[in-house]
């Protein structure tokens, strides 16, 4: 499958390197392509999604080295307790997408450490501090980009769900409008991965957060049937997530984001 990636307007690259983002995010949010803009990125997404699922018939194999791996990579080197809580996070955000033992966060987010630690992609110091090991970097990479595009997937589902501004949405209009922003994103250059614009990682989030009741869903008729409605339940908590991903998220450093 031939991957080619959009060309931003003349004078602004963000795919090249050095390259930046080509608006601010607060302006990305706002921002409405074209059709032909549309589509571009639509075509270009289609061909990572065919290439994501083969690599997604191994992932299970490398779930929870990736996740824990995620939850240290923007904090290295960091003491145990903030890589906990963004590892706690992550464990909420993706409790739909895989399966995850039925341990508790802590307990998973240890032993998961644990291997890396024996595996030597990461180092233990004395005073606690987790901290990468320099000569097993591409390995610890290889593991944050395995999952960086489900946790892109639920940050994008997040910020259309405020944007929403308290505000009601069909399950459909729900799912179209968080594949728009998605597409907004990856043309503006603040995402990498197309996985974004999948619609089984939008409808998995949106069960996450059903399930961890920050949204709620329920079924109305109407005139042309029965919808089902999405509305935000406890916008202070999808705020936080919605925060502590964008974190993950924007802090990675774009041009590892293919390796």
């Amino acid at each position: 499958v031939e991957v080619v990636r959009p060309k931003a307007p003349q004078g602004h690259s963000r795919w090249s390197k050095g390259g930046v983002p080509l608006c601010g995010l607060r302006e990305a949010l706002a921002l409405k392509l074209d059709p032909g803009q549309l589509r571009l990125v639509m075509e270009t997404g289609l061909s990572w999604l065919l290439l994501a699922h083969y690599r997604n018939q191994l992932l299970h194999l490398f779930t929870l080295e990736a996740l824990a791996a995620l939850s240290l990579n923007n904090l290295l080197p960091t003491p145990y307790g903030p890589a906990l809580l963004q590892f706690q996070v992550l464990h909420c955000a993706l409790s739909k997408e895989f399966v995850l033992p039925l341990a508790t966060a802590e307990e998973v987010f240890h032993s998961s450490v644990q291997v890396l630690l024996d595996r030597s992609v990461i180092v233990c110091y004395r005073q606690g501090e987790l901290s990468l090991n320099s000569e097993r970097e591409s390995h610890f990479l290889f593991l944050v980009n395995l999952l960086m595009p489900f946790v892109a997937g639920m940050w994008v589902v997040c910020k259309h769900l405020l944007l929403l501004g308290g505000g009601v949405e069909t399950v459909p209009a729900c799912v179209k409008g968080s594949q728009l922003l998605g597409a907004r994103l990856l043309w503006t250059g603040h995402l990498q991965s197309y996985e974004v614009l999948s619609l089984e990682i939008i409808k998995n989030a949106l069960a996450s957060l059903t399930e961890a009741q920050l949204i709620f869903q329920v079924t109305s008729d109407s005139e042309l049937g029965r919808d089902r409605l999405v509305k935000v339940s406890d916008e202070r908590k999808l705020q936080q997530m919605t925060h502590q991903l964008e974190n993950i998220v924007l802090q990675q450093d774009p041009l590892r984001a293919h390796l």
